[in-house]
């Protein structure tokens, strides 16, 4: 149609993480969640990715909410930390430390979350040839 309007949105580009680094990441983690629990099911490896997540501290937001709004913040969030409690117009608020999961990271954010999971593996004196060739490529 001649008189139809076009809306163009120019945003500076942002590479996402690359599926090379997903997999890196989770092989990983099942080798941290080896190293600490002495098994890689997927509970252990997403304790480890949730606590990985944490020390990485790549992205996180400081949330105030009623306390019923918990269940809500852990379906948005990976990772929901209660940090505190505050009282606001007679109603106790708590203070949460919400982090997103590597799903929404870039390739820069993934690349700090691996490093993370490599010093904490050297922390642990865990190697093998597949960790010392990401360390190489990584660190």
């Amino acid at each position: 149609r001649k008189d139809a309007k076009f809306q163009v949105e120019l945003k500076r580009y942002k590479s996402k993480r690359s599926l090379e680094q997903n997999n890196l990441l989770w092989a990983l983690l099942g080798k941290l969640a080896v190293a600490t629990s002495g098994k890689n099911t997927r509970t252990t490896t997403d304790e480890c990715y949730m606590a990985m997540i944490e020390e990485a501290n790549i992205t996180c937001e400081y949330l105030a909410a009623l306390p019923s709004t918990e269940p809500f913040l852990r379906d948005s969030f990976r990772v929901v930390k209660k940090v505190g409690e505050r009282e606001v117009g007679g109603k106790t608020l708590n203070m949460y430390q919400c982090y997103i999961g590597s799903s929404h990271f870039d390739t820069k954010e993934m690349t700090l979350l691996i490093e993370t999971v490599l010093d904490k593996l050297a922390e642990l004196g865990i190697t093998d040839s597949e960790i010392e060739l990401a360390r190489g490529e990584y660190k």
